[in-house]
């Protein structure tokens, strides 16, 4: 029996994500194995057999716990493929953090995009022929758009540089700035880790707006399942405005939310977007309990700041709109487009504005 052998470990640039290229029962696999709290997720992809394929599946080999040969009808070599060697083998993270290509002496042989690695939707394995549980063919260039995705991936990881910020940093501020006047306060929020993040503030007329700087140079995880052009909602900054009286009693809370909720989608490996509620205890009034927060994408009564997209992506400006404990359940129960619809009268103007009132007439 062949002894278990870890070829490559690597942690994800940005989720919390393990993958991991193993041998073990003359076969080996490609894994990406999620940690989520209190369980694991583990996606996983057939990348060849060494020894000759079975026939048919062995299901003796799964019921042993053990990762199973693929069928030789749908192998490249049936007869078993040469042993791998780690020092050749290499991995290149999709943008998002949650995919990943496994790369030999170069060329790609095996991938697992953000929704594969399961039976339902397999990985791609260059040595795969046909579609199986386990594996789908890799096919080549001309046919499997992955191939430019992991192309795009590995152009973004190594164009990152000294300068890369400087700029990204000099074009967002400018942009905000034309319309809020020159920032306030500059608060730097990586703790010194990659990506760079920032949160700005702004004061004019008795308001402090609230700007998070650099979340956009990441690309969100999930957001190609959901929308048919990802480009427009992959990435983010959040804001938020409100009396700089209002925000005083709370500044420090009320900043650490949004430095936290930055990290939200590769910690969790989903996305946030417009419509979407976060739990939220930083906007409480003595008259009333905001314990949730409505995120709106770029509302029009609110000053228009036009973002420069990304690496040809559209940057998403989500404002945060503190919900009052009815708002939030209506929410919840019908939804935020709803929501939306019953903005007080009094309020058109100036709904994105929290002044510690309920913005909806519910």
């Amino acid at each position: 029996m062949m002894e278990k052998v870890i070829l490559v470990e690597e942690q994800s640039p940005l989720c919390p994500i393990t993958a991991i290229v193993e041998e073990e029962n003359e076969c080996v696999y490609f894994y990406l194995i999620e940690d989520r709290g209190e369980e694991q997720n583990i996606r996983a992809v057939w990348v060849r057999n060494y020894s000759k394929a079975p026939e048919q599946l062995q299901v003796e080999d799964m019921r042993e716990g053990l990762p199973p040969l693929l069928p030789a009808s749908f192998c490249a070599y049936p007869n078993g493929a040469e042993k791998l060697d780690r020092e050749k083998m290499e991995l290149i993270w999709f943008e998002e953090g949650d995919g990943a290509a496994l790369l030999y002496e170069k060329e790609v042989l095996a991938i697992i995009p953000s929704w594969g690695g399961t039976e339902q939707y397999p990985g791609y394995a260059r040595d795969c022929t046909d579609m199986y549980h386990y594996a789908l063919p890799l096919g080549d260039p001309s046919e499997n758009v992955l191939f430019e995705r992991m192309e795009k991936a590995q152009d973004y990881w190594n164009s990152w540089n000294e300068n890369s910020w400087p700029h990204f940093q000099t074009s967002q501020l400018q942009a905000i700035e034309s319309k809020l006047g020159q920032h306030t306060k500059y608060y730097a929020i990586d703790g010194g880790h990659w990506p760079p993040r920032a949160i700005v503030t702004f004061e004019k007329e008795e308001v402090t707006y609230v700007v998070t700087l650099g979340t956009s140079l990441l690309s969100q995880p999930q957001v190609e399942l959901y929308f048919e052009e990802p480009e427009k909602y992959r990435r983010f900054e959040l804001a938020l405005a409100l009396p700089t009286a209002l925000l005083k009693k709370n500044e420090q809370g009320i900043l650490q939310y949004m430095s936290a909720q930055t990290n939200v989608p590769w910690n969790f490996i989903t996305f946030l977007g417009h419509g979407h509620t976060m739990i939220c205890e930083e906007f409480q009034t003595e008259q009333e309990n905001f314990p949730a927060v409505l995120l709106v994408n770029s509302p029009k009564t609110a000053s228009v700041i036009s973002l420069e997209p990304f690496r040809g992506d559209d940057i998403n400006l989500l404002w945060m709109i503190p919900l009052a404990e009815k708002e939030h359940h209506y929410a919840m129960e019908h939804g935020s487009e709803q929501l939306l619809e019953k903005i007080k009268a009094e309020e058109l103007e100036t709904w994105w504005l929290f002044d510690g009132c309920p913005k909806f007439a519910l």
